[in-house]
C-alpha cells in the first residue's frame, strides 16, 4: 500500500484485490467452480510470496499491535521478520539459482 496522506488520518484506500490459491493435489473429487479461486498445481511460489505478509500480522496479532507500522517499529518483531525475509530469500536463490 502506498504511502497515504488525508484530512482524515483514520482513511485508509486499499486495492480491491484478494487471492484464493488451491492446490490441486489436495484436492479430494472435482475442484467447485468458485468465483475468486484459482487452482495451481504447484503452491510453493504462492507460498513464498505470501511469507512476509503473513508473518508481519501473525507477530502483529501475537505482540497486541494493531498497525503494520507498530508491527515494523517494534524492534523484536522487525528482527523476526528480516530472518525470515532473509531465509525465504535463500531458498528461492537457491532453488531458483538465482545470483
Amino acid at each position: 500500500m502506498p504511502v497515504q496522506t488525508h484530512e482524515n488520518q483514520l482513511l485508509i484506500v486499499v486495492k480491491p484485490f484478494y487471492e484464493w490459491i488451491v492446490d490441486q493435489s489436495q484436492v479430494k473429487g472435482k475442484l467447485l467452480a468458485i468465483e475468486g479461486i484459482t487452482s495451481v498445481a504447484d503452491l510453493l511460489p504462492y507460498i513464498t510470496v505470501n511469507t512476509g505478509h503473513a508473518i508481519t500480522a501473525y507477530l502483529g496479532n501475537y505482540y497486541g499491535l494493531t498497525t503494520i507500522k507498530e508491527v515494523i517499529n517494534h524492534e523484536q518483531v522487525k528482527g523476526i521478520i528480516e530472518k525470515v525475509l532473509s531465509e525465504t530469500g535463500e531458498l528461492l536463490i537457491k532453488k531458483h539459482k538465482f545470483n
